[in-house]
């Protein structure tokens, strides 16, 4: 019984050795060129968190919202967004590109 699960070299085909030698080595590369991507963009990431870009980033809030939640859906959103609107202008400081 064991025999006949081991498999003979003549059961596994022809064509497995010639998929095995491409796919093999293609998994590998790819593999390689995901690795390298991810380096890039963790490099990238790192540098903008870090770099002086000249834009002002002090006291620069953000805000997360899932708008698909809300129960209001388009032009009922208007007042939604006046309201969010008002709010943030009455922060402290530079909101909304208001100048003061």
């Amino acid at each position: 019984m064991e025999a006949g699960l081991r498999g003979t070299p003549n059961a596994r085909g022809k064509g497995s050795s010639g998929a095995r030698r491409f796919f093999v080595p293609f998994q590998v590369a790819l593999s390689l060129v995901l690795v390298v991507v991810a380096a890039l963009l963790g490099s990238t990431v790192v540098r903008l968190r870090t770099d002086d870009s000249g834009y002002r980033t002090k006291d620069v809030y953000f805000y997360i919202t899932d708008f698909n939640r809300i129960p209001q859906k388009g032009a009922a959103l208007l007042p939604l967004y006046r309201r969010m609107i008002a709010r943030m202008n009455s922060m402290p400081g530079d909101s909304l590109g208001k100048r003061g």
